[in-house]
């Protein structure tokens, strides 16, 4: 990991911290300094790199051509200004794709994403210890935050990639311990979705690891689950009845119909917000909302609860096919040649059902990373 380290620009992994960092304003997550970056690029190497996927070029063209067509509906002429600046924001993943990608910028960006993870788990950590003593579900409310939780998973597929490449005993340890801590970040999210990810997680890497016919990876992830599991029961009251109530009780079909048909209900809240969707797109099949948010058919601030789903809304029918079969495009390409970043991205889909990822700025950023490692073929750890 110290060899990789060394071979890291300090200006590119400082920019990379800045733009991977997510920033929020009145609830909103606003940095999006990521679109800056080709401008960076080309000022200081006075070049940029377009050496892009033809299904990458297929789908900006057909972005393109959504937000074109989608002035069709006069009634939205109103919201240019919002229209432009979504628009804009929506295609900021191809910012990573018109540089090039050599070894520095590589690594810079992967421990940018690694050191964002670590710190907000330590803040994560740190609100837990000032607050200690206090049941789950009051915690939830002072410092549980889902939207952190996909770039926890995304880091340990990042660690993973460091350890299979580390021979240093001390080395591993380090990476034992930052596991543990963003561990400790998953937990402390107070999310379910973070929780079916962790779940997710450790089946990818017991398959793997069976794989690999290799006990020592998984061994450890069943001893950190294990101290976790003790550390819960003496420090955080209530916790476990917590989880029953807010996810395993959802197994029993009286509560989950209970739940799903009250609209003041975290469930219910969204399906009747994934139905408004469908029903929209429904009547919008060719262009959704063209590219503007949930606000504009429902109260300001309300979200789609899901990535899938808010890409539906802004895309219509066919941009949301096109997205899915650009997705498995890209997911292929690092399932089969970088399986460590395939390991941390796949929770992220998961995690995508129930809550925005790629949407939000820290995640357009780690998708902006996939789409250009698939665009620029880069090839790094693969067995």
């Amino acid at each position: 990991m110290l060899r990789e380290l060394r071979k890291t620009s300090l200006f590119w992994f400082t920019w990379f911290f800045l733009c991977s960092y997510p920033f929020y304003v009145n609830g909103l997550s606003v940095n999006y300094l990521n679109i800056f970056t080709p401008l960076i690029f080309l000022i200081i190497y006075d070049f940029l790199d377009f050496k892009i996927s033809t299904w990458f070029k297929v789908y900006l063209v057909l972005l393109l051509l959504i937000f074109t067509i989608s002035f069709l509906n006069l009634d939205y002429w109103n919201f240019l200004s919002r229209k432009i600046i979504s628009f804009s924001i929506f295609i900021s993943f191809v910012s990573l794709s018109l540089i090039k990608l050599e070894k520095k910028i590589f690594n810079s960006i992967v421990f940018a994403i690694l050191l964002v993870s670590l710190s907000l788990s330590i803040k994560s950590i740190y609100m837990f210890s000032i607050n200690f003593g206090i049941d789950a579900a009051t915690l939830k409310g002072l410092m549980g935050s889902q939207r952190n939780g996909f770039l926890f998973l995304f880091s340990f597929g990042l660690i993973h990639y460091f350890y299979v490449k580390t021979d240093t005993l001390s080395e591993k340890i380090f990476l034992y311990l930052f596991q543990f801590i963003l561990l400790a970040g998953l937990l402390l999210t107070f999310s379910r979705s973070a929780y079916i990810g962790i779940f997710v997680l450790f089946i990818i890497l017991l398959l793997r690891n069976f794989t690999m016919s290799s006990a020592k990876y998984l061994l450890l992830y069943l001893s950190l689950i294990l101290v976790f599991l003790s550390l819960i029961n003496s420090y955080l009251p209530n916790f476990y009845l917590f989880l029953d109530n807010r996810l395993f009780s959802l197994f029993d079909s009286a509560n989950y119909d209970e739940s799903v048909s009250n609209v003041d209900s975290s469930e219910g809240a969204r399906v009747y917000i994934w139905n408004t969707i469908v029903n929209y797109v429904s009547a919008s099949p060719f262009y959704g909302s063209g590219f503007l948010g949930l606000w504009v058919i429902t109260d300001e601030g309300v979200n789609a609860h899901s990535e899938f789903f808010d890409r539906l809304f802004r895309t219509g029918f066919f941009g949301f096919l096109f997205y899915i079969f650009f997705l498995f495009q890209v997911f292929k390409f690092l399932y089969f040649y970088n399986r460590s970043i395939f390991i941390g991205a796949i929770p992220i889909l998961f995690y995508g059902l129930f809550h925005e990822t790629f949407s939000l700025s820290h995640g357009a950023f780690i998708f902006s990373f996939l789409v250009a490692l698939y665009n620029k073929k880069i090839i790094t750890y693969n067995n």
